[in-house]
């Protein structure tokens, strides 16, 4: 937690505000933060009790006033010219979304069909006129691939930062390393249905087959390669996406 949030406060950029929200964390991580609070102004710090990482995502972007948000997590590193490198775009054109990394940049913006968190910078603008586009609370795995699918399918007014370098780190404790392949068995259908009512809601679906294609084969399709499901709930899952596609 210090790496991140030290290469947070060394950045060349120093125009920005640092949003820390503990989710009821049982480590030292609250002292740590009051630590930060009380050496730098621009730091503003919460506490809640355990309620998943879309809640204090979600929580985090209400207490933030910056005119863009971008979500680092609390094992990870930015680069010390990240913000400014994100910043340079925007003084030329004044993007709903930035996409960030030489990987994702390189990519067509309709052929990536989700991002991790740390993928994207959003303009607020875009949060304030769908307000209910959010981090989808009571899902995880995928609560960031929902969120920015839906933002990458609500906007063209796309850049891309390919030199703004964050490290992400492996932590074989995160959640993504521990998966429950039950609840993932559960919660894909629950994915569909979300973007079922999601596409539903906005009558856009015409314009981003293809975006909603490259999410079935980067989420669903890429769980069920890569995952120990059983023979049955293969089964399943295939009918169940198969179906989706198909309506």
């Amino acid at each position: 937690l210090r790496e991140c949030i030290e290469s947070i406060l060394r950045q060349s950029f120093k125009d920005f505000e640092l949003i820390l929200v503990n989710d009821g964390s049982p480590d030292n991580s609250e002292q740590i933060c009051f630590e930060y609070q009380d050496k730098d102004k621009r730091i503003k710090y919460f506490s809640q009790k355990n309620q998943g990482v879309a809640v204090a995502r979600n929580f985090g972007i209400e207490q933030s006033s910056g005119e863009y948000i971008f979500c680092v997590d609390s094992d990870d590193t930015i680069e010390k010219n990240f913000i400014k490198k994100i910043n340079f775009p925007l003084a030329k054109k004044k993007y709903d979304l930035i996409i960030v990394g030489k990987h994702f940049c390189k990519l067509n913006e309709k052929r990536i069909g989700a991002l991790p968190t740390w993928g994207i910078a959003i303009k607020r603008e875009i949060l304030n006129k769908y307000p209910d586009v959010r981090f989808q609370e009571g899902i995880q795995p995928c609560e960031d691939g929902l969120f920015t699918h839906k933002l990458l399918a609500l906007t063209d007014n796309i850049g891309k930062c390919p030199n703004a370098k964050y490290n992400y780190r492996q932590n074989l404790q995160s959640s993504e390393h521990n998966i429950d392949i039950d609840k993932i068995y559960t919660d894909i259908p629950k994915w569909l249905n979300i973007l079922d009512e999601f596409y539903k809601k906005y009558n856009n679906i015409e314009k981003n087959k293809v975006h909603i294609l490259s999410f079935i084969e980067n989420e669903p399709y890429r769980r069920l390669n890569n995952l120990n499901f059983s023979d049955e709930q293969c089964k399943n899952l295939y009918h169940v996406v198969h179906d989706f596609i198909y309506k």
